[in-house]
């Protein structure tokens, strides 16, 4: 058996997450839920066993989304939500951004929030020598 994945918010040098401010903005408490489903039976289980799957996609330099895609009964898209995270190899997976794209699935936003991602990991890699 494999050993489990260790989740852990990026803060600031304030102490201010980025993901944790969005996801507790959400107003919507099955986002939270589903989110926290995601992290305890996908990311803290597999790791890095799941990239390249449908559930994360490697952005380069280190930097992963997280794809979340749930339905409803009636088989609409019912959550659209992108997760942005980086692993060191102390089994840590470092939650640095997300976001609801199901609430603005332009293309522009989606390249915004790339960007505020890579900021964000590169302010991680400077502090911090596992990766």
């Amino acid at each position: 058996m494999s050993a489990q994945w260790k989740i852990v918010m990026y803060r600031d040098e304030e102490g201010f997450s980025p993901f944790l401010n969005w996801l507790h903005q959400e107003e919507n408490p099955e986002v939270r839920a589903i989110v926290y489903k995601y992290f305890a039976f996908l990311l803290t289980k597999k790791g890095t066993g799941i990239i390249g799957s449908k559930y994360l996609k490697p952005l380069g330099d280190h930097l992963f989304q997280l794809r979340i895609k749930e339905y409803a009964d009636d088989q609409q898209i019912k959550f659209l939500i992108r997760i942005y995270l980086c692993f060191d190899f102390t089994q840590g997976v470092h939650i640095l951004s997300g976001y609801n794209k199901g609430l603005d699935d332009s293309r522009e936003r989606q390249s915004r929030e790339i960007v505020k991602a890579r900021q964000l990991l590169q302010k991680w890699m400077e502090t911090n020598e596992a990766l």
